[in-house]
């Protein structure tokens, strides 16, 4: 696949080898690195998307991207709110059953408090008052949600959040590829 001019930095390789029974083991690699700038969020979400369809079940692409948009826009939002933009680096690997996305920055970190308390009550609001709910605080519990395994660490002025998907390969996800 040729590179997307509409994304920078994107590149993508495949690696293949042998498992111990002897099945051909196919990885599959996407990077990108793109200036934190919103504008570039769906540009990436949509060659990635791209990129996997064809691999995996939908429902787990759908899931995939979805995740990515919100992790992008945040660190863009959030992450450089207060100091000159940078640049985002993002890692997608996949196998049979799994996809990994790393997703490194030099921006602001993710405050403790935000991650201790990530996930706790952040869909519990009263319906009847939309006044008072918050436009903020659920991005990490909808990150957690639609992943597997969630880690974020931050050392120095790197800053890290490994997202695991676990996908089982359906009759729709072969037959895309053997097309």
């Amino acid at each position: 696949m040729p590179p997307d001019p509409r994304v920078p930095g994107e590149q993508f390789t495949y690696e293949t080898g042998m498992m111990p029974n002897g099945d051909l083991k196919l990885i599959r690699h996407a990077r990108f690195t793109i200036p934190t700038d919103l504008d570039n969020v769906s540009s990436v979400a949509e060659a990635l998307r791209a990129f996997i369809l064809r691999h995996m079940p939908e429902d787990a692409c759908n899931m995939i991207e979805l995740g990515v948009v919100e992790v992008l826009t945040n660190i863009v939002t959030h992450g450089y709110a207060s100091i000159p933009p940078g640049a985002v680096e993002l890692l997608f690997e996949q196998s049979a059953s799994i996809a990994i996305v790393k997703v490194t920055d030099n921006g602001v970190p993710i405050p403790e408090p935000l991650l201790n308390s990530a996930g706790r009550g952040s869909f519990d609001f009263d319906l009847t008052d939309i006044e008072c709910l918050s436009e903020s605080g659920r991005g990490l519990a909808i990150i957690q949600l639609l992943f597997d395994a969630v880690h974020y660490q931050s050392k120095g002025s790197i800053n890290q959040l490994t997202l695991a998907k676990r996908f089982e390969t359906s009759s729709a996800a072969d037959e895309r590829l053997s097309r």
